[in-house]
């Protein structure tokens, strides 16, 4: 039987899972090539290559043909063949085949055989997404192909109506290879606990409850718990430097004009999150602007040099730099997105290092490493001036925040305070950001408290901004244990703020575990299939009478 490619509505696709319910259909054909169970979900394009290419064709100078030297299924296959570079491969756009915010699950069987290939061979299935002329690169899943057997790469992608253009492709090496079988099946949403109570709620009275999110992440799900649970929005990574600064119209810029200190800014990376917040009113927290971390070294360079050993512009330049940055970021928020409500704003992101006498972080001349070309390039100042600049362009009611990790510990607690209380004299701080990246055992809910009363009585207001508590005991008595950790830290925080500190949120750094970057230590409110955990529970507290899980009490540290 001829496999066929077909397009199929999301109202077919429920009438057709009625349908393989009730009982074998009449044609077969349809159902048995475009629908599978509906735990599984429905396949809404198929490629078997046996009329034609459809669509699939070379991303550079390589050949992509149809074969008959090998096949998957039926007679043909496409190969692609004079491949000189690892980003040459066989690629579609299959945008007409995506709805906002739904899953899908891509799968394409590949192999090869090249008599002078070795046995084997790394393949990647990635996405190309394209927002205005910016085009963004997504490495979904790289599967060890061995030579001569055919194997599946299968990935989820999650789309976003805000992507203009979204071309599915696989890459990897320099062999030659077939492609076949290729299919995109629309996953069925996992409906979240509707009968459960609703965070924000319970915590109206105390401050705002908030989530990290990322634009891959965002499905109907993940939209749907934070509707429910969730005041407040943090971006995981769409809104720091390295997926905002817009290297090719900086560059535009410079030659047109001569001006070497405006760098410019996109959100298109972050255009999926900023516009479901606008539409749902769910304020955001802003994050982040000046880090040591995932900023691009040629911000700093001469000319916007991306040569390794470009040298650095001088300290003047750079703070021109620094300052037209941030002024850019809070204006073009405003001017795209200006129903969308940033309370606070992370300024400078982990500035501090305990080790050093000094408690600043070192400086240093590459990205991506541990040290910051801020100082490297500025100096210590760098700090200020962020505040300072910030505080010149930031919306009128959007706080000033620090931020930054392991902030409960004694000595860098004593640096953070030291540094954030001249930015508070100057009037250029209004928050102090803790990260809380935990676990079992660290900080004690004592180190916990003290931080914050540390904080506090520099009279600005605290938010906790990171928070997840990792396990590495995945039993239900691990669980438990976890779901009291939390319970712990959240009853404390709702004692501090009736005793009158000024406690304005607390964020978790995501939803799912599954999706967490901590995800191999399940550190979230929410397993891999969405449902609350004893974690969540935790957070509920005494809060609610509908609390089904018990708390174990776990051994004091």
């Amino acid at each position: 039987m001829k496999k066929s490619m077909k397009k199929i509505s999301l109202m077919l696709a429920v009438l057709l899972m009625v349908v393989t319910c009730l009982g074998p259909a009449q044609s077969g054909k349809l159902v048995n090539d475009a629908v599978v169970k509906a735990a599984d979900g429905v396949v809404v394009k198929s490629y078997d290559f046996e009329e034609g290419l459809e669509g699939w064709g070379a991303r550079g100078s390589e050949t992509v043909e149809l074969s008959t030297a090998a096949s998957h299924t039926g007679s043909q296959c496409a190969a692609i063949t004079n491949r000189t570079s690892t980003w040459h491969g066989i690629a579609n756009d299959i945008t007409s085949l995506l709805e906002d915010g739904l899953t899908y699950t891509c799968g394409i069987w590949v192999m090869y055989n090249g008599s002078n290939a070795g046995s084997q061979q790394t393949l990647t299935m990635s996405v190309a997404e394209t927002v205005g002329t910016t085009i963004s690169y997504k490495n979904l899943k790289s599967v060890n192909v061995t030579k001569g057997q055919w194997t599946l790469i299968q990935a989820s992608y999650t789309y976003s109506s805000t992507t203009d253009a979204v071309s599915l492709y696989i890459e990897g090496g320099t062999i030659d290879f077939f492609a076949d079988d290729i299919t995109i099946q629309l996953d069925a949403p996992q409906e979240i606990e509707t009968d459960i109570p609703s965070l924000k709620d319970l915590y109206a009275d105390y401050f705002k409850m908030g989530t990290a999110v990322t634009a891959s992440s965002l499905n109907y799900t993940e939209k749907e718990i934070i509707k429910k649970h969730f005041n407040s929005i943090t971006c995981g990574n769409e809104m720091k430097a390295d997926s905002t600064l817009d290297y090719n119209a900086t560059i535009a810029y410079m030659e047109e004009t001569g001006d070497q200190t405006s760098p410019k800014v996109n959100f298109n990376q972050a255009a999926s999150i900023l516009k479901f917040a606008g539409e749902n009113n769910i304020p955001m927290r802003g994050h982040c602007l000046v880090w040591h971390s995932q900023t691009p070294r040629w911000l700093f360079t001469e000319n916007y040099s991306k040569d390794a050993n470009a040298a650095f512009v001088s300290k003047d330049v750079m703070l021109q730099r620094m300052e037209n940055y941030i002024k850019a970021t809070f204006e073009t928020l405003a001017a795209q997105y200006p129903n969308v409500q940033f309370y606070s704003y992370d300024v400078v992101n982990e500035a501090i290092d305990p080790s050093r006498s000094d408690g600043y972080r070192a400086g240093g001349t590459q990205a991506y490493t541990s040290t910051s070309l801020w100082m490297q390039v500025i100096g210590v100042d760098y700090i200020e001036k962020a505040f300072e600049y910030a505080r010149k362009y930031a919306p009128e009611g959007t706080l000033l925040a620090y931020n930054d990790y392991n902030e409960c510990e004694t000595a860098k607690s004593q640096f953070i305070y030291n540094m954030c209380k001249k930015i508070v004299e100057q009037g250029n701080l209004d928050v102090i950001g803790m990260q809380q990246h935990n676990n079992m055992w660290t900080p004690s809910v004592s180190m916990y408290e003290t931080a914050i009363r540390k904080f506090a009585s520099l009279g600005v207001k605290i938010e906790i901004t990171e928070m997840d508590i990792t396990t590495t005991d995945t039993s239900e008595y691990g669980f438990t244990q976890q779901g009291a950790k939390y319970k712990q830290f959240f009853d404390k925080l709702r004692e501090l703020k009736e005793e009158g500190i000024d406690i304005n949120a607390a964020v978790v750094w995501g939803i799912s575990d599954a999706l967490s970057w901590r995800s191999t230590q399940y550190p979230l409110l929410f397993d891999a299939n969405y449902m609350a955990k004893p974690a969540f529970w935790g957070v509920v507290g005494d809060m609610n009478s509908a609390t089904p899980t018990p708390v174990v009490t776990p051994t004091p540290v």
